[in-house]
């Protein structure tokens, strides 16, 4: 069933004297994987089995397969807890994200800026520093044309 789950993105923007934007965005997809990992501190290349497609189609109306909507949540916080991701590959990986503590990696169909991968994703491989961490993974895609 086409947009059986649905993503949420809120957002609010504003300066010392006022908001300027605020408001939500909302991505629909017919499939969700939603992960949380702990990583122990001084790990080396965590596998963690979370797959998925670019988006191919139309992107823009929303019915594109593959990817919709992204948040990969770093849940350490203090200077130490940053992380890497791989994907696909710890030899020759496709791509290579680095999340300091507290940060995510959020995308969706509706930003402006390209999918922050460049290949399809098979799995991802989590490398910590001196401190543990806890990775929360939501990812929403299209898994029927026009879902």
């Amino acid at each position: 069933m086409a947009g059986t789950y649905k993503h949420t993105e809120n957002i609010s923007y504003s300066n010392n004297s006022s908001v300027i934007t605020s408001g939500s965005r909302q991505i629909l997809g017919d499939a969700e994987y939603n992960v949380t990992v702990t990583v122990p501190a001084s790990t080396t290349n965590q596998e963690v089995d979370i797959a998925f497609l670019l988006p191919s189609g139309n992107v823009v109306a929303g019915t594109a397969l593959g990817l919709q909507s992204l948040c990969i949540q770093n849940g350490q916080t203090g200077s130490s807890g940053a992380c890497t991701l791989l994907t696909n590959s710890t030899a020759s990986p496709s791509d290579t994200k680095s999340l300091a503590a507290g940060a995510a990696l959020i995308w969706n169909n509706q930003h402006p800026e390209a999918v922050p991968f460049t290949a399809a994703v098979t799995k991802f491989f989590i490398s910590t520093t001196t401190s543990p961490t806890t990775l929360v993974f939501g990812v929403l895609v299209n898994l029927i044309p026009g879902g």
